[in-house]
């Protein structure tokens, strides 16, 4: 049985024609579409968002629409980044 997971936010970090949309879930998981080069396109990614530094974090947070910063700045104070080696 799979558990439901509940959009937050979906941000659009691609630049020109390259892809890079995070689609972040209120359970603190996330999947990443995007493309590397034009050469290799399409390409995902799933993970927790704790996995995020804090430049991505930021990032995704100037993105974002308005009406979900506050709840995207509340579940990663929930989900701290890791330490940095």
């Amino acid at each position: 049985m799979a558990i439901k997971k509940e959009e937050l936010a979906t941000v659009v970090l691609g630049k020109h024609t390259l892809n890079n949309t995070y689609i972040i879930y209120e359970n603190g998981t996330y999947e990443r579409f995007y493309d590397r080069s034009t050469y290799a396109l399409n390409l995902t990614e799933k993970g927790i968002v704790s996995a995020f530094s804090n430049y991505l974090r930021e990032k995704v947070l100037s993105k974002c629409q308005k009406e979900n910063r506050m709840a995207l700045e509340e579940l990663f104070f929930k989900h701290p980044p890791a330490p940095e080696k």
